[in-house]
């Protein structure tokens, strides 16, 4: 298995997917386990709330089928909604890891914007922009025994098990959706324009001003505050 898996790893870095710099990946043997293997992992996840744990419970949680029999990571997805149902210290603690990635937006409304390593000011569209949005939407999915993985789909269910109000679904289904398009957008401008890698990151000053009247009130909503 590992050995077809590296492969895939490198056949997609090949077509201009980056492999992940955290190793986070199929080809990687520590991830290469077996149903009981990956239950108990997630078992000591939910038991005992590390940094480092809190950290792969927001990678692993969202698990899917690939290819093959669904049964086997249903029964892990059953598994794990049952466990964080019954750990309110858990929903807790992943509540506070969700609330450190903030909406973009200051005081005053304007943006707050990330500088690394003396570069230009910039907007960071993934962590700052769409992070909160799933962040949020996976805490209470899983606080509420829902079972899918889409963010947006996790909002409509929410919205019918009255966990969030209607109007508060609907806009935060549109601000992700305009986030997301926007991302894309800027994606396929710094590809047109040679960048080596694209990033999610970009300066104020290359959003229109409809865009940046948008993106402002869309990066408001938090839906951690519901829980």
């Amino acid at each position: 298995m590992l050995p077809i898996a590296q492969q895939i790893n490198q056949s997609l870095a090949l077509c201009g997917f980056t492999l992940c710099k955290g190793n986070i990946m199929a080809g990687n043997p520590e991830l290469c386990l077996s149903r009981a293997e990956w239950a108990r992992r997630f078992a000591a996840f939910i038991r005992e709330a590390t940094p480092e744990n809190l950290l792969g419970s927001s990678i692993y949680f969202d698990l899917r089928v690939v290819w093959g029999d669904e049964q086997g990571c249903e029964q892990l997805r059953r598994g794990i909604l049952d466990q964080v149902a019954d750990n309110r210290l858990f929903q807790r603690m992943m509540a506070d890891n969700a609330l450190r990635n903030r909406p973009p937006v200051g005081r005053f409304r304007e943006f707050v914007l990330a500088r690394k390593n003396g570069e230009k000011a910039t907007l960071d569209l993934k962590v700052q922009g769409l992070t909160p949005f799933v962040d949020g939407a996976r805490l209470l999915a899983l606080a509420n025994g829902i079972e899918t993985n889409n963010t947006l789909e996790r909002f409509r269910q929410l919205v019918a098990k009255e966990v969030i109000e209607r109007l508060d679904g609907a806009a935060y289904e549109e601000a992700y959706h305009f986030i997301q398009q926007t991302r894309m957008q800027q994606h396929q401008l710094q590809t047109r324009r040679t960048c080596p890698t694209p990033t999610a990151s970009i300066p104020t000053a290359s959003i229109i001003w409809t865009d940046a009247s948008c993106v402002n009130p869309c990066a408001r909503p938090n839906a951690c505050k519901a829980a």
